[in-house]
C-alpha cells in the first residue's frame, strides 16, 4: 500500500519500481497462498487474494480458475498445464516441446519478452472473462458477484496506477513511472 501511495502521488521511476517490485511480491506471495486458501479462513483468504487484482492488476477469478485448475490438474503437461505451453513458441520450457533455433537464446531476450507480462495479462484476463475460458478450462457457473468483484478489480488497479496519478500529475509524469512499474512488476 505505502508503494502504491508512493507511486500515486509522486509518479516517479524509482516509486514505480518500487510499486512493481511489491506488485512482484504481491503476485508470487500473498495472493498465491491466499487464492489457495492457505493464509486464514474465507474472507481474510477472499481479501489477500484480491491483492491480485490492486495491487497487481491481474484478476484473482481468472488465476484461480488457471492456476488451480489448469496448472495443479495438470502439472508440467505441455499440452493441458497453461504454465508451460502459455509461452510457446517464444520459449521453450519443456523438453517435450519443439526447440527452435533461436531457443537457445532465450536466455538473453527473455528480459525483454517477461517485461510485456503485465500488458499479456491484461489482454488474457479479459479475452477470458468475455469467453468465460482460460484455454483447456471452462469458467462454469461464475456468479454475478464474482463478475463483480472481476470488473471492480479491473477499475481500481487502473484507477490507482493510471488515472488518479494522470489527473494529479500529468501524462508526462505519469508514463515512466508506470513503465517502470509494469517492466519491474513483469519481471
Amino acid at each position: 500500500a505505502a508503494c502504491t501511495a508512493a507511486f500515486v502521488l509522486h509518479p516517479t521511476w524509482y516509486t514505480g519500481m518500487a510499486a512493481g517490485w511489491a506488485a512482484a511480491w504481491v503476485g508470487t506471495g500473498i495472493q498465491h497462498t491466499a487464492n489457495h486458501g492457505g493464509v486464514g479462513k474465507g474472507f481474510i483468504n477472499a481479501l489477500l487474494g484480491f491483492g491480485d487484482d490492486i495491487a497487481c492488476g491481474g484478476s484473482s477469478l481468472v488465476w484461480r480458475y488457471h492456476h488451480m485448475v489448469s496448472h495443479h490438474v495438470y502439472c508440467n503437461d505441455d499440452v493441458h498445464d497453461m504454465d508451460v505451453f502459455s509461452t510457446t513458441p517464444i520459449f521453450r520450457l519443456d523438453t517435450q516441446q519443439p526447440k527452435l533455433w533461436y531457443h537457445r537464446f532465450q536466455w538473453l531476450y527473455m528480459w525483454a519478452a517477461y517485461s510485456t507480462l503485465w500488458a499479456s495479462i491484461q489482454y488474457s484476463d479479459w479475452e477470458a472473462f468475455f469467453k468465460r475460458a482460460v484455454p483447456g478450462v471452462r469458467m462454469h457457473g461464475l456468479t454475478y458477484r464474482e463478475q463483480a468483484v472481476f470488473l471492480l478489480g479491473k477499475a481500481v488497479h487502473l484507477a490507482l496506477n493510471a488515472a488518479l496519478p494522470i489527473y494529479l500529475h500529468g501524462a508526462r509524469a505519469w508514463l515512466p513511472a508506470f513503465a517502470a512499474y509494469t517492466l519491474t512488476g513483469s519481471l
